[in-house]
């Protein structure tokens, strides 16, 4: 039953978010989270029957771990119950308890986790990885990638920028290295809630202008609620964007003379800029976005305009911009060198990694067979009518 009520709970919870109703009175609606109780209960049961025959049942210590772990999740439930709602502790167990949630569910969900990741373990203990394997899908995945960015070109910059995994380097792009005067602190955090609300207004007007676009067939009174909505963020989008520039200009004043002082510092000749960026620089970023620089072409998406103008304005390598003005402050930027098209080498840490994602996939895959295979074999017959 607490599986049960769970189920319906979550299918209850998972209809709200899309806006759908749901009548968890309706007999079609119980006939189904009754059958799916039992077929979890039913996969459950034929697993655990066959971890005891291949001698993988859990030990004295594995089931006290996951009556601990159970316990602490369920304690951690209960108080922030409390807390969010404001029950006392017999309140907060009634209330979790009439959604599905108990003590014993708990640990009946993790105890048959621990019992599948044996098996899991036992089905793909042969699993192995060839390096003709790795060899071949590092060449797909640069192929994929190449392709990517063929279509996109910004999208290798967004790639670099959220830390992903790069197989290929596409021409155009050239290393910007980037030196900051930031905005007095004040400043900046009043221009960050500028850009935050900026993000939000825009986003909302995206989505009413989209549902008058393509939300199908919408009544004349619905279209003009969604063309007044729209044309009042418009409204909200550009006042933020005056009071932001505002702010923004405002800061810079404030920094102008440092900015000046270190622009003159970085043009001088036999300047240092690395140097000179570890003792002035107000960028926060790290690694090679700060050591090799940004990579940036002329159709890079994810930086401010300016700062792309800026950086492929400049010529050659080793060419340092004037003062660069944005809302972060002032930047100055070095061409520090151009990225070279291309597959990336399959060193000793990317052949690990590919290596450990096929033989994840393989021991996966052998899982999958036997689960199915072993689920059958079991022969385990259900009564949704005796439910």
């Amino acid at each position: 039953e607490s599986i049960y009520n769970q189920m319906m709970t979550e299918t209850e919870y998972y209809y709200s978010l899309y806006g759908y109703s749901f009548d968890r009175t309706d007999k079609t609606v119980i006939a189904s989270i009754k059958s799916q109780t039992l077929t979890l209960m039913t996969e459950n049961l034929a697993l655990e029957q066959k971890a005891e025959a291949l001698g993988l049942a859990l030990t004295e210590e594995e089931e006290a771990a996951v009556e601990q772990d159970a316990q602490d999740q369920y304690n951690e439930l209960i108080s922030g119950m409390m807390e969010q709602y404001e029950l006392s502790e017999e309140d907060a167990i009634a209330k979790a308890a009439e959604a599905g949630t108990t003590l014993a569910m708990i640990q009946y969900f993790l105890r048959n986790d621990k019992i599948q990741q044996k098996l899991h373990d036992y089905a793909g203990q042969d699993a192995a990885v060839t390096d003709e394997e790795i060899a071949a899908e590092f060449d797909t995945r640069v192929a994929k990638a190449k392709e990517s960015y063929d279509a996109t070109p910004s999208q290798y910059s967004t790639d670099v920028l959220n830390g992903s995994t790069i197989y290929y380097r596409p021409a155009g792009y050239r290393n910007i290295k980037n030196l900051v005067i930031s905005l007095p602190e004040d400043v900046q955090t009043t221009v960050d809630d500028l850009s935050s609300q900026l993000y939000m207004a825009t986003y909302y007007k995206y989505m009413y202008d989209y549902q008058l676009t393509n939300g199908g067939e919408l009544d004349d009174a619905t279209k003009q609620e969604y063309t007044d909505k729209s044309a009042e963020y418009q409204t909200q989008i550009d006042d933020l964007q005056a009071q932001l520039d505002a702010a923004a200009a405002a800061g810079r004043e404030q920094i102008q003379a440092k900015a000046d002082e270190v622009l003159a510092l970085c043009k001088a000749e036999g300047a240092d800029f690395d140097a000179l960026m570890a003792e002035y620089n107000g960028d926060t970023a790290t690694g090679t976005l700060v050591e090799v620089g940004y990579p940036v072409c002329a159709d890079s998406t994810g930086y401010v305009e300016a700062f792309t103008q800026g950086a492929m304005a400049l010529e050659k390598v080793g060419d340092v911009s004037d003062l660069i003005a944005t809302s972060y402050g002032y930047h100055i930027l070095q061409y520090a060198s151009d990225v070279t098209e291309g597959a990336v080498e399959l060193d000793d840490a990317l052949r690990a990694a590919i290596e450990s994602d096929l033989l994840t996939t393989k021991q996966d895959d052998a899982y999958t067979a036997a689960r199915e295979a072993w689920i059958k074999e079991a022969k385990i017959k259900t009564h949704v009518s005796k439910f």
